[in-house]
């Protein structure tokens, strides 16, 4: 049997009869990029969200640690988002900078910090300690987000605890910023 007959391959951007010949000759697995597809989906994003002067979209790294995809999502317009040193530091390989990157690990350790110090992104904090030991390593660029945790909240009549690594309460917020 062979692998394609199970798969409609027509439907996609190559020939059934193309990717055949391809499987002959490439091991799998491997992945096939629509280069197009991608460009014109991102334009399309960029179009459909213009009337708001202020927003960007950042691609997940983790998502397709992809170089040669990243290059192509930045030449799109389209930022990266970061989780780790490496990440961040792919980011940068693929020609992105400063506040084309979002930087968000969440469990920074010390390479993150001086990552972050070099690349210079928009740091996302979610906790006031974390924030501190960013502010103290001179890893904060010029734009610094703060992830916002409402604390309690009520759904359905029942009170709900939201304390956790997804943002910090007003009162963190207020006591952070004069720090940073």
């Amino acid at each position: 049997m062979d692998v394609c007959d199970d798969y409609p391959l027509d439907a996609y951007f190559m020939e059934d009869k193309q990717t055949r010949e391809l499987l002959k000759s490439i091991p799998t697995p491997f992945y096939l990029f629509d280069e197009q597809t991608i460009r014109e989906r991102a334009r399309k994003l960029n179009e459909d969200l213009n009337w708001c002067n202020e927003y960007a979209q950042y691609f997940p790294i983790a998502a397709c640690p992809n170089l040669e995809i990243m290059k192509i999502l930045r030449d799109s317009r389209v930022g990266a988002s970061a989780g780790s040193a490496i990440e961040l530091n792919m980011a940068v390989a693929a020609g992105f900078t400063g506040d084309q990157i979002l930087f968000s690990p969440p469990f920074p350790e010390k390479t993150d910090f001086l990552a972050a110090q070099a690349a210079h992104p928009i740091v996302v904090l979610s906790d006031p300690e974390v924030a501190k030991i960013y502010a103290s390593y001179g890893a904060l660029g010029s734009t610094v987000c703060l992830r916002y945790n409402p604390g309690e909240y009520w759904v359905r009549g029942m009170k709900r605890t939201s304390r956790s690594k997804l943002g910090m309460l007003e009162s963190e917020m207020r006591a952070l910023i004069p720090q940073l």
